[in-house]
């Protein structure tokens, strides 16, 4: 999710996807910025998640649902070699690839 202070849509250049074996699951990492218990409306809230303080928002009082992650590192390298995202082998030919 992307935040702006204005109506103008966010550029795409402010979201990057990394491999999954790049990130560790941080599930605790979540602390409540915003609720609006006592309000009328539909409960709500905001959320910074993970130590990049992430926007997660959620239906009611409680932590986002969903799965928090953390980066492994702050810097990465073509040298790390724990790092590499495992090659998918090609199919055969004629087979349509997944």
């Amino acid at each position: 999710m992307v935040a702006t202070r204005t109506e103008e849509p966010p550029s795409i250049k402010m979201v990057h996807c990394v491999p999954r074996n790049w990130v560790d699951p941080a599930p605790t990492e979540v602390k409540m910025l915003w609720s609006d218990s006592g309000n009328s409306g539909k409960p709500g809230s905001i959320w910074a998640v993970g130590h990049l303080q992430l926007l997660g928002a959620a239906l009611g009082n409680e932590p986002p649902s969903h799965i928090s992650w953390r980066l492994k590192r702050d810097r990465f390298t073509l040298a790390d070699s724990d790092m590499l995202v495992p090659c998918a082998t090609p199919p055969p030919p004629g087979e349509p690839q997944r």
